[in-house]
């Protein structure tokens, strides 16, 4: 053979030499791929000498799986937003240390963290509707979502997940105009939220069946690759919680007092009952200031969805009201009037959709029921958690109203010390009004 045919056979073999060498290496790089979840830790394992229910993470409240596998057994899926954040380090009397810490044979397991509004918190609802032990649920709603312009929905967009979608979407409990309702509310986050991801989890072609396989996987490894990360704000479970005592109630009564006590000592720098650090840090804020709760008509359409939601899942569905801070609200020159009105909505609401909810909105002014201006605090908690256990147990409580409880006593259950530690301070409130110099400088806030 000369030179010339020798050179020419080289030439003929090489693109398939070339196209043989992509082929393999791509088998390669996928058997890799594949093969990294066997190397990371598993969602379904946890460590028996922890406790996970409590855990404050956007990859835990968006993992049905993760959640599912690691619940308490007398676990009451409980869906919220920032308020999950505090520990005991912040007051005794949240769910983690009253509840998890202790056994009064409950456990909450919350899901949700901030900036989820009442959309995701239905998405929430539907897709871990199978990871539910019981039939009975919280959902905590916040005052913030209702602000004008719908509160921070675009934030609840910013963190949307296409896993918890999906498993909302095979939850076959769900109305079609269920989810109907949520596709078209998806679609009108197009910047924030991909046309590629609502498709790929309701696939009409062969390309979104692979886009959510492909989704599907990477949200499983960053949370698989993240696990250990997520699982270390799990707390320790107590020589208590080990044991095999019967379970008890707590005493409510000495525990409101310890969260005045608390209250006493935290809150020392401002006349609003406001945490110390948290007044520091938030005393200039204008996000309350003149605010009304008439401008969030798609917030209100959204919580109406997600209690429909709720009932089509099959929950037995419990709307925490929380009240806002009276004295700071006034400060902030936020109508009383508008306040009730957003009070009264909520109720309509729950009435209309035949939900029950536990009424705390005659709680504005008692100082330590907020820890800052949007989250429950000392007392707060007590109270919240308390209602949450009546329900739970089926035993008469005075704030709890609506479907299945009528009216909510409120505020006539309070003892007479509570009556006129209230009435103080909705008097002292009124003092403080005339005092915030940007209520005059900002009068014709739209």
């Amino acid at each position: 053979m000369n030179d010339a045919s020798s050179s020419a056979q080289q030439h003929t073999l090489r693109p398939w030499t070339l196209g043989r060498g992509i082929i393999l290496g791509l088998i390669a790089l996928a058997i890799c791929i594949l093969a990294i979840p066997s190397l990371l830790p598993r969602l379904e394992d946890n460590d028996p000498q922890f406790i996970y229910n409590y855990l404050y993470s956007q990859e835990k409240s968006r993992s049905v799986d993760m959640t599912r596998a690691t619940e308490e057994p007398d676990s009451y899926l409980t869906f919220g937003t920032s308020e999950f954040f505090f520990k005991k380090d912040a007051t005794l009397s949240v769910p983690a240390c009253m509840f998890g810490e202790h056994n009064c044979g409950i456990d909450l397991n919350l899901i949700g963290v901030a900036n989820d509004q009442s959309l995701n918190q239905g998405v929430a609802m539907g897709a871990f509707r199978r990871a539910s032990l019981h039939d009975k649920a919280i959902f905590i709603v916040s005052p913030q979502w209702f602000f004008r312009k719908n509160g921070g929905q675009d934030g609840m967009a910013n963190q949307f997940s296409f896993m918890l979608y999906r498993d909302f979407l095979k939850n076959k409990r769900i109305s079609d105009a269920s989810r109907a309702y949520l596709k078209e509310r998806l679609s009108e986050f197009s910047k924030i939220i991909s046309p590629q991801m609502i498709n790929a989890a309701n696939p009409a072609t062969p390309l979104d069946a692979v886009n959510g396989l492909l989704m599907t996987y990477r949200e499983q490894l960053a949370l698989r690759f993240n696990k250990p990360r997520i699982v270390a704000g799990a707390i320790e479970r107590t020589d208590e919680k080990k044991s095999t005592q019967a379970p008890y109630e707590p005493n409510w009564n000495a525990a409101i007092e310890n969260g005045i006590q608390e209250g006493d000592t935290q809150a020392t720098t401002n006349p609003f009952g406001i945490e110390d650090r948290a007044y520091a840090d938030h005393k200039d804020d204008t996000a309350e200031l003149l605010q009304t709760f008439k401008n969030a008509d798609k917030e209100y359409s959204d919580f109406t969805w997600a209690l429909n939601v709720a009932k089509e899942s099959g929950y037995e569905l419990l709307v925490v009201i929380l009240p806002v801070k009276g004295t700071w609200y006034d400060y902030q020159g936020v109508k009383q009037s508008d306040r009730l009105d957003y009070y009264q909505k909520i109720r309509s609401i729950c009435d209309k959709t035949r939900i029950s909810y536990a009424d705390f909105s005659s709680f504005e002014y008692e100082k330590y029921f907020l820890l800052d201006t949007y989250h429950p605090g000392w007392t707060g908690w007590v109270r919240i958690n308390n209602a949450i256990y009546d329900f739970i147990h089926d035993t008469p409580d005075a704030y709890l109203g609506g479907y299945k409880y009528g009216t909510a006593a409120g505020a006539a259950a309070l003892n007479d010390k509570g009556i006129q530690r209230m009435k103080r301070d909705e008097a002292e409130a009124k003092t403080l009004t005339a005092r915030n110099p940007l209520l005059s400088e900002t009068a014709n806030l739209p």
